[in-house]
């Protein structure tokens, strides 16, 4: 799920402040500086399989985004980066 916010900064910094809220990583910004991101850690989900077995997987996570000039699509850096870091290994 993405959100879309007008001050990414202050955002950030409030949601940083925040104990019961988990960051995965710091805001990315594209090479043209018009596409602010960052996201919270995925939470982990028990997932019942079709096969019967249950796994503990990362469930979805919030991204939350912010588009300077109307800046359209998304970054394939920013997307990487997000990505790798919102997963939670499980064993």
């Amino acid at each position: 799920m993405a959100i879309q916010t007008t001050n990414i900064q202050k955002l950030y910094d409030d949601m940083k402040k925040d104990k019961n809220i988990e960051i995965a990583n710091d805001i990315q910004q594209s090479e043209d500086k018009k596409l602010l991101q960052f996201s919270l850690k995925a939470d982990d989900i028990k997932y019942n399989f079709k096969s019967g077995e249950t796994e503990i997987i990362p469930g979805y996570f919030v991204e939350l985004i912010e588009r300077i000039d109307d800046r359209e699509g998304f970054d394939t850096n920013n997307a990487n980066t997000i990505f790798d870091s919102t997963n939670k290994i499980t064993n």
